[in-house]
């Protein structure tokens, strides 16, 4: 055989012709590409091929939980399944919860396969993600198989149901110590006790990990976690409280108010004792309540003291003297004292003397205090008077019912802007008083009967010297006749049916500095003077201005109504008369009050009883007005 040398194409190798004699490896490279190309694309064939083949089935090799799937159609894979994996309904799962175990059935919770996830998850080897990624998998699963795990389901509701139903039985709350007062005022003790609660979160996620797990036993128990609850009030700090108020029981609590002492006895201090969880835990002892409050406001009557104004003392001829001290007034403030009790009760410590408590109190300072009358005492002068005489007798109560109310008045202190009233000032006449019956007007004539009659004379005799002082007048009404002790056109009547029925006489101070009101009294005699700082006031009275007088006529009566050869003046003759009196007052030349008093007096005739012997045949003799209570004086 001869030898020959063939030529190679340089172009067919892949190559250059100036390459060639210097690559020896080249062709061995070049063939071992053209095999991996020709081998790649066999398996690629095959690759595409099987996908073909295996359309609508599993890829050969897919096992769930051991069960081979491959090549089964997704109806001929479920159906396997179905009878090829254990089952997981049966068996229990316990709640192991301290020393109790609540049992829960597999079946109950509906534990199963999840089949559609098994199934989706089946059909997916070889089938999901890029092309290459399906080659992979598709000779993995031919070479080694591939393996999917199976998927259990349960009901959750089911078993979160459980577990609260297990915690309903399960959790305690916990129960605090307290303190109970019986009727007899004697503390006890109710002991406290520690709760549970079960962690159901918890409990819920251990249980769901070993429900998930396909190869869980049928017989398993988890440990639950229990939460201890501890009472916001412990025995130990219930007993701590009970010795409290026992010795906050046991004292005699003493309260003062300026010199003033009141003690409260132990046996009321124990009833105003209550009991209260603290904010933060523990009991606390607690005093303040309805019991203490109810225990001030009976005391607050004993602490409670009218302010008393400051006074001026007078000497024989009127001139201020002196000053007589003012006093504070003061009320019990309650929810203050309950404050100052409850914080020295709290601080006391055993062995320590009772508390002696200071309560609270809200001041009232007098109108007049004592430093204002110090500073306008030597100020003051007289700033007007005025003098009434009268006859003592019946009209009057033989004076009294003239001389007590003065007595009442005098003394007074008006402090500057305040407003005198007579009622006000004398308050409602009684026969304790010393009040008697006296002389009124019914009817448009005088009578006897009105308990305090005559009193007029009080209040006319002070308002003159109101007016004389220059002050501002406010109430006043003149009598129903003229009575000529009286200044023509200024007199001033006041009667009373109620307190709130009522005729008055006002004025009010308007000196900018107190005043000071005093009376004298002699038998037939009343006036009064009114002192003060003087500020350059000066008083002046128009001369009465008189029209339509009427003149009464005195009539003489002969009567058998009394004994004959007697006399009796029934009713005085007054005058009918309209009468205009003006006041002025000015001060450095200007008007500062002007008024006009009008007084409308009617006509009263006059009466004179003689008495006579009764005749036979005698006509109806008058005989005197029923008496009246009426107080309208005269």
């Amino acid at each position: 055989m001869t030898s020959e040398t063939l030529p190679l194409d340089a172009g067919a190798l892949g190559g250059t012709a100036a390459e060639a004699p210097g690559s020896p490896w080249l062709g061995l490279v070049l063939a071992f590409l053209g095999s991996a190309f020709a081998g790649g694309v066999l398996l690629l064939a095959l690759l595409v091929g099987i996908q073909v083949a295996y359309a609508g089935r599993a890829m050969p090799g897919v096992r769930v939980g051991g069960v081979d799937l491959g090549g089964l159609t997704r109806t001929d894979a479920a159906s396997r399944l179905e009878a090829s994996l254990p089952s997981l309904d049966q068996g229990t799962l316990s709640l192991v919860i301290g020393d109790e175990t609540l049992p829960l059935d597999y079946a109950e919770l509906g534990r199963d396969y999840d089949l559609e996830a098994m199934l989706q998850s089946a059909f997916a080897v070889g089938r999901d993600g890029s092309p290459l990624a399906h080659g992979i998998a598709e000779l993995r699963a031919l070479v080694r198989g591939a393996e999917v795990t199976p998927v259990v389901r349960w009901n959750d509701a089911a078993l979160t149901t459980a577990v609260r139903t297990a915690a309903a039985a399960f959790d305690r709350p916990a129960v605090d110590a307290a303190v109970t007062r019986d009727d007899a005022g004697r503390f006890s003790v109710s002991e406290g006790a520690y709760g549970r609660r079960l962690d159901q979160a918890a409990a819920v996620a251990e249980v769901r990990t070993i429900l998930a797990a396909p190869d869980a036993p049928s017989e398993t128990s988890v440990s639950v976690v229990v939460e201890p609850i501890m009472p916001r009030v412990l025995t130990s700090q219930a007993d701590y409280a009970r010795s409290r108020a026992e010795l906050i029981a046991s004292l005699d609590l003493t309260t003062r108010s300026g010199r003033n002492e009141w003690v409260i006895p132990a046996e009321q201090v124990r009833s105003w004792i209550s009991f209260r969880s603290a904010a933060y835990g523990g009991l606390r002892v607690e005093v303040v309540g309805p019991q203490l409050a109810g225990s001030l406001e009976a005391l607050a009557k004993d602490v409670a003291r009218k302010p008393k104004d400051a006074a001026f003392l007078t000497g024989k001829d009127g001139e201020i003297v002196g000053v007589v001290r003012g006093v504070d007034g003061r009320t019990l403030d309650v929810t203050g004292s309950m404050t100052v009790i409850a914080a020295a009760l709290e601080q006391h410590e055993e062995g320590s003397p009772a508390p002696s408590i200071q309560l609270a109190v809200i001041v009232t300072a007098p109108k007049l205090t004592t430093e204002e009358a110090n500073k306008v005492a030597p100020l003051m002068t007289r700033l007007g008077t005025w003098t009434t005489y009268y006859p003592p007798g019946e009209g009057n109560y033989w004076g009294k019912n003239i001389s007590i109310p003065a007595k009442i008045i005098s003394g007074t202190v008006v402090n500057a802007g305040s407003r005198f009233s007579f009622w006000d000032t004398v308050g409602i006449p009684t026969e304790e008083q010393g009040y008697g019956p006296g002389g009124l007007i019914k009817n448009g004539r005088s009578t006897i009967g009105a308990l305090a009659g005559g009193i007029c004379s009080t209040s006319t005799t002070l308002f003159n010297a109101a007016l004389r002082a220059g002050l501002k007048m406010g109430i006043r009404h003149n009598h129903y006749y003229y009575i000529p002790r009286y200044p023509l056109g200024l007199d001033a009547t006041v009667s009373m049916y109620s307190w709130t029925v009522r005729q008055d006489m006002t004025f009010r101070n308007d000196t900018g500095h107190p005043i000071l009101i005093r009376a004298s009294n002699s038998y037939g005699v009343v006036r009064f003077d009114i002192y003060g700082v003087r500020d350059g006031r000066k008083v002046s009275f128009s001369k009465p201005t008189i029209k339509n007088v009427v003149k009464a006529v005195d009539r003489t009566i002969y009567t058998t109504a009394i004994p004959a050869g007697t006399q009796k003046r029934v009713e005085f003759p007054h005058d009918g008369m309209d009468v205009w009196v003006t006041r002025t007052v000015t001060r450095d030349g200007v008007v500062i009050h002007q008024e006009t008093y009008y007084s409308d007096y009617k006509v009263v005739d006059g009466e004179l009883w003689i008495g006579v012997a009764p005749e036979p045949t005698s006509t109806p003799e008058p005989t005197p007005s029923a008496s009246s209570t009426t107080t309208v004086s005269v």
